[in-house]
């Protein structure tokens, strides 16, 4: 595997699937799909310990522990974040597939590439990525 293809892979484990955000204290649900605490706070919000609610991935059907989504354990993720972060701004950092298309003459100033659209197959920097948040 190409170095590239190894941080885009790392880059693309240690995005939280509902911000499109580096992932910042990952929670692990039982069905093993990792979150940033806060954004399963607001996925939870309105049920209390014991209540069911849906993985916002898989829609697998988990019980929110006592104590709440704090209480969910903590997952490797956050040591991967910051192993990606000693290793960034090396060569071979993945662009963005939309810039990449619209400045195929200047590819000098094309971004790099932070999140994977798994809708439309497209690896896009963070202004590109607006437009596909749900």
């Amino acid at each position: 595997m190409a170095v590239s293809d190894l941080k885009w892979r790392v880059n693309e484990i240690t995005t939280c699937p509902i911000c499109l955000e580096e992932v910042v204290n990952a929670k692990s649900l039982p069905c093993v799909h990792s979150f940033c605490q806060k954004c399963l706070e607001g996925h939870c919000k309105g049920r209390s310990s014991g209540q069911s609610a849906n993985c916002p991935v898989c829609r697998k059907e988990f019980t929110v522990p006592e104590g709440g989504v704090l209480s969910l354990p903590h997952n490797f993720l956050t040591n991967l974040v910051e192993a990606k972060k000693c290793t960034a701004g090396e060569d071979g950092e993945i662009l963005c597939d939309v810039c990449m298309k619209e400045d195929e003459d200047e590819p000098s100033t094309v971004p790099v590439a932070s999140v994977y659209c798994i809708d439309c197959c497209q690896k896009l920097c963070k202004p590109c990525s607006r437009p596909h948040k749900m």
